[in-house]
């Protein structure tokens, strides 16, 4: 018992050593950005995305819903348009962090530098639950938070926003299916449900089918799949459902 409660705790330390160097990392990577004037997101980020949100931040600041954005296109129906985000809880937060005030563009910057972390991290944890391995799973969540594809679209910040939730979602719904444990297939539902909210819908597609292609999988060829039948079915509807919801 103690050699097991040793082993345990030994791994919750670790598990916040690497939180810690990927925030290291994070922060080292976009310092010019964090604290000079120096550098900045160009393009979409400052010229797209930030007057979206500064519009929606001016009207929950004031306890608004936003409607309609009366400043493009002779106006428009905001909150018909995913991309504005008015939804997604982490520009809620920025509310709370800057209530009395227009959005500075420097803490979009940050939601932008935060989910960079936020990647690495859930790779981490991804990668090590099919790895076992803390150091390739390491390697992994580094690779995938400075990959190419991440680093040249970082002026996207609607698909930062959903990258950094991709691989949270596909461990938990993993370990819903493969340790049936109903917590699991939940959480994976509503963070589904968060990666919608992001606003690149394309993203949220590309992983449902992602999840049903590796659900089919692993009841079809995996070394459990005798006893997947027919739970893998409903347990990937949950998951669309509760997103979905």
């Amino acid at each position: 018992m103690r050699n097991g409660s040793r082993v345990l705790d030994f791994w919750r330390r670790l598990d916040w050593r690497i939180a810690a160097l990927l925030l290291v990392l994070t922060v080292f990577f976009y310092w010019k950005i964090l604290f000079t004037s120096q550098v900045m997101f160009p393009w979409d980020a400052g010229d797209f995305f930030y007057p979206y949100l500064a519009y929606v931040h001016e009207e929950l600041r004031h306890f608004r819903l936003p409607l309609w954005l009366p400043y493009a296109f002779s106006g428009f129906p905001i909150i018909a348009d995913p991309e504005g985000q008015i939804f997604y809880p982490p520009n809620w937060l920025m509310v709370l962090v800057h209530p009395f005030a227009p959005l500075p563009f420097r803490l979009v910057e940050i939601q932008i530098i935060v989910h960079y972390f936020l990647a690495g991290l859930f790779m981490f944890h991804l990668a090590r639950d099919f790895t076992r391995d803390t150091v390739a799973a390491l390697f992994g969540g580094i690779l995938f938070m400075f990959s190419g594809a991440m680093v040249a679209h970082a002026q996207h910040l609607a698909i930062i926003n959903a990258n950094a939730w991709f691989p949270l979602v596909f461990l938990l719904a993993r370990r819903g299916l493969l340790e049936t444990q109903r917590f699991y297939t939940l959480a994976a539902g509503v963070f589904f449900g968060i990666e919608i909210l992001t606003g690149h819908l394309q993203h949220a597609v590309l992983l449902g089918l992602l999840l049903f292609l590796y659900f089919a999988y692993e009841a079809c060829a995996g070394p459990a799949r005798a006893q997947l039948w027919p739970r893998w079915m409903w347990q990937l509807a949950l998951i669309a459902a509760i997103g979905a919801g």
